[in-house]
Order: structure tokens, then sequence, then C-alpha cells
């Protein structure tokens, strides 16, 4: 530990050492996992049934929204395939549209760069 930050409190230290929470990296991980599902990167026998992209010509925003299945259980609504459905959604037509998984990941940290939930643990989880 350095001297001095013990008597910070846990998000002012992540952000005087510009490390991102937990919480923050999690959902930066989902994010670069569904692209590569997106993308065709994993084997397509594997990840065919995963999600359902929504065909309506009325969504907002990129071509690549999914549809969020209904469930029942609360212990389902932490599944992968649950929780990242609203924030891919969230994401903007430009970062969707990358053309490689390090391109997507430059332009997700651009587009999450200024995130308060980057820095404090007790912000929302999803991408507004």
């Amino acid at each position: 530990m350095l001297p001095g930050l013990n008597q910070l409190a846990y998000h002012d230290r992540l952000q005087l050492l510009q490390m991102p929470t937990l919480r923050f990296r999690r959902l930066r991980g989902d994010l670069i996992e569904m692209y590569k599902i997106m993308a065709g990167i994993y084997d397509n026998r594997v990840t065919q049934d995963l999600f359902q992209i929504n065909n309506r010509h009325q969504t907002r925003g990129h071509s690549l929204k999914i549809v969020k299945q209904s469930c029942r259980l609360d212990v389902r609504k932490n599944y992968f395939t649950q929780r990242i459905v609203t924030n891919w959604n969230n994401l903007p037509e430009n970062v969707i549209n990358a053309t490689s998984v390090n391109n997507f990941k430059n332009r997700l940290d651009r587009f999450l760069e200024h995130h308060p939930m980057k820095y404090n643990k007790d912000m929302d989880y999803t991408i507004t």
C-alpha cells in the first residue's frame, strides 16, 4: 500500500491510481465477449442460439440490437445472456461496427472513458 492512501475512500483511491472498479472491468469484459460472439469469432455451432437479433426496422441505434428474453427466476437475471443485453443495445453504432477486436476495445474505451461507474463501485451497472 502506498503511504497516505489508507485514509482515502475506495473510489478516491481508484481515481487517484487511475484504476477502474471491478464492476467496470467486468462490464468491459462482457462487452468484449459479446462483440466476439456477434462478430462470429467463436464457433457458430456453439453461439448460434445464445441471442436473437432484433429484426424490427423500428429500432434506434445500431443494427445488431438483441432481444432481451424474459426470465421468471431472479437467479437467471445474472446470467451473461441476460445481463449483457441492455448494455450491448445501448452502445453507439461506431463502437459496434469495429473491424477487429482491438478496434472494438479502443472504441469502447473511448466511449466509456468518462462513465461515472469507472471509479465508483456504487454506480448503476447500465450504460446510458
